[in-house]
């Protein structure tokens, strides 16, 4: 009886796979009719319908895979995906938003982990700042003046008469700050200036100073007293313009202003440049007293700036359908160069610092050093090799 059971189940079981394949080679059967148009149209038979796991990847049924037969062996398919092969390669983009840096950051160290290093350099035996400023001339010396222009009117200005117009800020564009050093004079002591070198954003200037024993201050450790004097100091800024931004209501007003001097008839003549005179620097400082020469050194910093523009006069013209505009700043612009000169005395001695052992390491930027290994090459580099003989020499990766 039990084996008359198992029978009518696998005779049921058997009943129904055959239903589900002859309902499935139907189905396969339209689906082929319809997709005859892509296949092969020589053949109205369809094979054996794929199995579950490979139907979806048969490029029969892909309704955009017309090039492909009918007769896809997907028995022997390893069932990788249809998909266009492209040669596309993606890179992150390489533009930076950083409108800053971050510079060097070195470790810290301290005595424990220190190695003194005796050096050869020049000590600072006295030290001080002169902090200036100065009303710009024109290069021969007489007032300097302005030529305005308007740039830019973003909005709309009345006609008929001026506008005030409160100016914002002032920017200035240049081409180079030259500075031209004065006559420097020791009280006491003779001064050799020693010719600067034509270099690039140079603000420091040097002299030897021939010095004079002092018994008497020697003794005691201590240096002689001078007077330092320098007269003459230039600086010449050249290619200047200046832009002053401003607004009258919702109207924004870019005014430009442009160095100039007056002729003997009277006419502004642009000049672009714009010339500081100073007088006479002078303040005490301390000379050693060994008798040994020494080094006079001076340092630069400028700054230009402006006092205080209030506002500006714009009147808008119309002439034959075109718009001009007539500037006028009442109290002018008074341009300033503000100068900080330091003036140390240097003497030269033997010392002993602490430093680290360990040198700065660059970040690397190209990559031929994963090519190459530059850190074998040394001392230690060749002691190694000189253990181990497996490879000689040091240089590339092999």
């Amino acid at each position: 009886m039990q084996d008359l059971k198992k029978s009518k189940r696998r005779m049921n079981a058997n009943q129904m796979t055959n239903a589900f394949l002859s309902n499935e080679e139907a189905m396969d059967k339209d689906m082929c009719d319809d997709l005859s148009r892509g296949c092969n149209k020589s053949n109205n038979n369809c094979p054996k319908p794929c199995p579950k796991e490979c139907e979806q990847h048969n490029p029969c049924k892909q309704s955009n895979s017309h090039s492909h037969d009918c007769h896809h062996d997907c028995h022997n398919h390893k069932c990788e995906p249809c998909q266009l092969e492209t040669g596309m390669d993606c890179v992150k983009n390489p533009c930076s938003n950083d409108q800053c840096c971050s510079p060097l950051n070195l470790s810290r160290f301290n005595t424990a982990n220190a190695v003194p290093f005796a050096i050869e350099t020049n000590r600072v035996f006295d030290t001080m700042q002169f902090q200036i400023f100065q009303d710009a001339s024109a290069s021969d010396g007489s007032q300097l003046y302005f030529i305005y222009d308007v740039e830019s009117v973003n909005g709309n200005i009345p006609t008929g008469g001026f506008v005030s117009v409160k100016i914002d800020e002032v920017c200035f564009d240049f081409s180079e700050i030259e500075i031209t050093p004065g006559n420097v004079t020791l009280e006491g002591f003779t001064v050799h200036p020693v010719e600067p070198e034509e270099t690039l954003c140079e603000s420091t200037f040097e002299s030897f100073v021939c010095g004079e024993r002092n018994a008497f201050c020697c003794a005691q450790g201590r240096g002689t007293p001078s007077k330092f004097r320098e007269r003459g100091l230039q600086v010449e800024v050249s290619d200047l313009v200046l832009t002053l931004r401003g607004h009258c209501g919702c109207t924004q007003i870019t005014i430009s202003a442009i160095p100039a001097f007056m002729d003997s008839q009277g006419n502004l003549v642009q000049c672009n440049c714009a010339g500081f005179r100073f007088n006479t620097l002078a303040a005490p400082i301390c000379i050693p007293s060994s008798g040994m020469g020494i080094t006079l050194r001076q340092n630069y910093q400028t700054k230009l700036s402006v006092s205080c523009v209030s506002n500006a006069n714009v009147q808008k013209n119309c002439v034959e359908g075109n718009a001009n505009y007539t500037v006028n700043i009442p109290g002018g612009i008074d341009l300033i160069l503000c100068v900080q000169e330091i003036v140390s005395i240097l003497r030269g001695e033997q010392i002993v610092v602490l430093g680290s052992s360990t040198p700065i390491t660059p970040r690397v930027v190209d990559t031929f050093s994963r090519v190459c290994d530059f850190t074998s090459c040394g001392d230690k580099a060749m002691s190694s090799n000189q253990n181990n003989n497996s490879h000689s020499g040091c240089g590339c990766n092999r």
